[in-house]
């Protein structure tokens, strides 16, 4: 994870490391890392194989805590939450749904 202190900043930031990356002419890496996202972005993404370098502004860097969300386990609440929509989920794979099924009966 890096910051920045302006969008343009970011990109930069991120094209330098691609840069960097292709000179390295690795074998292993078969399809070469892009920049995601826009020179005016806040939130920029450079992905290699298993690897992910987030670009952030400083301001939203602190804002959203990654480092904390990611080193730590998420809060019991959520971890029930997503228990019970990942089986509402399973369920809804069962359910015969057509127009019919939200038509008012008379």
């Amino acid at each position: 994870m890096a910051s920045g202190f302006s969008g343009r900043h970011l990109y930069s930031t991120a094209k330098k490391l691609v840069q960097k990356l292709k000179a390295l002419e690795c074998p292993e890496i078969v399809n070469y890392p892009t920049v995601r996202g826009r020179k005016d972005d806040s939130w920029l993404l450079v992905g290699v194989k298993d690897v992910q370098v987030h670009f952030l502004l400083q301001e939203y860097r602190y804002e959203l805590d990654l480092e904390f969300r990611w080193l730590n386990r998420p809060p019991e609440e959520m971890v029930n939450k997503w228990r019970v929509y990942e089986k509402l989920k399973k369920r809804s794979d069962n359910l015969d749904v057509n127009e019919d099924s939200f038509k008012k009966a008379h």
